[in-house]
């Protein structure tokens, strides 16, 4: 038998597709249409999160070892996942709750977590484009200056 510390029976866990965990937060009366709707808004409140934790990736310059955490971690993102459930009250003391509770429950569907991969690496892609000088056209010369060739 394994025992939890005491904490871990109050932490919501919430595995997508299971029925009886989709309603967690909704109230007994709520109608389909409702938690259909809740359901978007909960998703795009989840990419809007880790939208920025993707920025701040980048901005750090740290998205070539976040690509690979995130590629190593993509077998077993379900665990990983509820190892972040374990690490709420610590992250707490850290980080603003409401945003590291969205971002774990993203980490439980690997769709969220090939997002988040697209999304790091298209954010490195524009700040490497941003950062590249454009190589001078041989056209760019002005007609007065000489020219050096032999």
């Amino acid at each position: 038998m394994v025992l939890f510390p005491p904490f871990c029976y109050h932490l919501p866990v919430r595995i997508p597709g299971d029925s009886t965990t989709e309603s967690f937060h909704e109230p007994e009366a709520a109608s389909a249409t409702s938690s259909s709707a809740a359901g978007v808004d909960d998703v795009e409140a989840q990419r809007a999160a880790l939208d920025d934790l993707a920025h701040d990736v980048v901005k750090r310059g740290m998205a070539s070892p976040a690509i690979f955490l995130l590629e190593s971690m993509r077998p077993i993102s379900f665990i990983t996942a509820e190892f972040l459930v374990f690490l709420d009250p610590f992250a707490r003391l850290l980080l603003p709750s409401g945003r590291y509770a969205l971002i774990v429950e993203a980490f439980h569907d690997r769709a969220n977590l090939t997002w988040l991969l697209d999304r790091i690496e298209a954010l490195e892609e524009e700040r490497l484009d941003s950062t590249r000088k454009p190589e001078p056209s041989p056209s760019a010369e002005s007609p007065g200056e000489p020219d050096d060739r032999p």
